[in-house]
C-alpha cells in the first residue's frame, strides 16, 4: 500500500492528493523473494498486453529469443570443442590448427546471437508506443467509470496512484520483459548444452548460483522492482 502524506486539497472542486515517493518506498520494502513471486505474473501481463496490440511483433520477439537461445547453446559447444583441442597434447601449431574451425564457429554464433538479440529488442521497441497507448486508454476508460464518492473509499487513492504509475511505466515494462526473457532463454540454452557436455560439473555450478541468488538482497535497478510491483495498465 502506498504511503499517503498530507491532506487532500481541491482544484476546481476535484480532489488532489499528495503522495510520498512511491518508488523509493517500494524499493526499500520489496525483497528478492517477492520479486520472484511476482515476476511470472508481470511477464504474463506484459505478453498479454503486447499480444493485444501487435501480435506480429510479439511473435518476432519470441522467435528471435528462441534463436538466440539456440545460438547460445551452439556457442557453448563450440567453445568446449575449441578448448578441447587447445588443451590437448601435441605441438602448439597443430593444436591451434585443430581448434581453428571451432573458434571460427564460436565467433560466428556469437555474432549471430548478437544480431538475434538486437532484432528482439527492435521488436520490443516497436511494441512500446502501442502498448503505452493501450494502457493509457484502459486507464482513461476506467477513470470514466469511477463514481465521485469512490474517491473517499479507503485505499482508492493508493490504488489509483499505482494504476497511473503502472500506465506511465509501460515502456519500462516492455523493455524489461524483453531483456529478462531473452536472458533467461539464453541462460537455459547454454545450461542445457553445459549439462550435456559436462553433466558432472553442471549441478554444483547450478547449486552455487542458486545459493548466491537466495543469499543476496535485491540491488538491481529500481525500475525493474517497480515494474514487478505494479505491472503496466490498470
Amino acid at each position: 500500500m502506498t504511503e499517503i502524506t498530507g491532506a487532500p486539497s481541491t482544484v476546481a472542486g476535484l480532489p488532489v492528493f499528495e503522495y510520498a515517493d512511491y518508488r523509493a518506498a517500494i524499493s526499500k520494502r520489496i525483497t528478492l523473494r517477492q520479486v520472484g513471486r511476482r515476476l511470472p505474473y508481470t511477464l504474463a501481463r506484459a505478453f498479454r498486453l503486447g499480444w493485444a496490440v501487435d501480435r506480429a511483433a510479439v511473435v518476432w520477439m519470441v522467435g528471435c529469443q528462441v534463436l538466440a537461445a539456440g545460438l547460445a547453446a551452439a556457442g557453448v559447444a563450440a567453445t568446449s570443442a575449441a578448448l578441447g583441442h587447445l588443451l590437448a597434447s601435441g605441438a602448439v601449431p597443430d593444436r591451434i590448427h585443430a581448434a581453428a574451425p571451432a573458434i571460427i564457429a564460436g565467433s560466428c554464433t556469437a555474432a549471430a546471437r548478437a544480431l538475434a538479440d538486437t532484432a528482439s529488442r527492435a521488436a520490443a521497441a516497436r511494441l512500446v508506443p502501442k502498448a503505452a497507448r493501450e494502457a493509457d486508454m484502459q486507464l482513461i476508460e476506467a477513470c470514466l467509470r469511477i463514481e465521485y464518492d469512490t474517491y473517499d473509499r479507503p485505499g482508492f487513492r493508493a490504488d489509483f496512484e499505482g494504476a497511473e504509475r503502472g500506465s506511465n511505466h509501460v515502456d519500462l515494462l516492455m523493455k524489461s520483459t524483453q531483456s529478462i526473457t531473452s536472458s533467461l532463454a539464453q541462460l537455459a540454452g547454454a545450461s542445457v548444452m553445459m549439462a550435456v557436455l559436462s553433466p558432472v560439473l553442471f549441478p554444483p555450478a547450478g547449486t552455487r548460483r542458486r545459493a548466491a541468488g537466495l543469499g543476496e538482497r535485491p540491488s538491481g535497478p529500481r525500475g525493474v522492482r517497480d515494474v514487478a510491483q505494479h505491472p503496466g495498465g490498470t
